[in-house]
């Protein structure tokens, strides 16, 4: 999601570009070994990791066992979205537009990984970490060394 706004938008990219950012500090750090292995640190454990364990081990699991799967998944999907739509919003203001798509775009992944983790992987939250982890860290790599 954060590339294809990156692409789009020379604004965004800015943003996401600053100093103060992950991606900025990362850029700033060089193309050392340091600089792979906290690209992997933040795109593997503390953000996927960190959100699959909060929103599908937790939430999910929690609205699933409350509403039932269709309900709960949503419930769960639609957090997920909302606090990736405040944070775009927040971090890129890059307004309401954008923001609307990172809410769908987020959702979608939530809703999606929710269900694999509740109808193929047996409630674990393995294989969206996986997923999570891999778009994440391709995001990430490409924003870092590529844009």
């Amino acid at each position: 999601m954060g590339l294809a706004m990156a692409f789009y938008s020379p604004a965004i990219k800015a943003k996401m570009m600053l100093p103060n950012t992950p991606i900025g500090q990362l850029r700033a750090s060089g193309t050392g070994m340091q600089t792979v292995i906290a690209l992997f640190i933040i795109t593997w454990i503390k953000t996927s990791l960190s959100e699959e364990i909060f929103f599908r081990g937790f939430i999910c699991t929690k609205l699933v066992s409350r509403f039932g799967f269709r309900t709960g998944n949503l419930l769960q999907a639609t957090i997920f979205g909302l606090v990736h739509l405040f944070l775009f919003y927040i971090l890129t203001n890059a307004g309401i537009a954008f923001s609307i798509l990172a809410f769908c775009l987020s959702g979608f992944a939530g809703y999606a990984i929710g269900y694999v983790k509740e109808k193929t992987g047996n409630g674990s939250t393995v294989p969206g970490w996986i997923a999570h982890g891999l778009g994440n860290m391709i995001s990430y790599t490409i924003l870092v060394y590529f844009m």
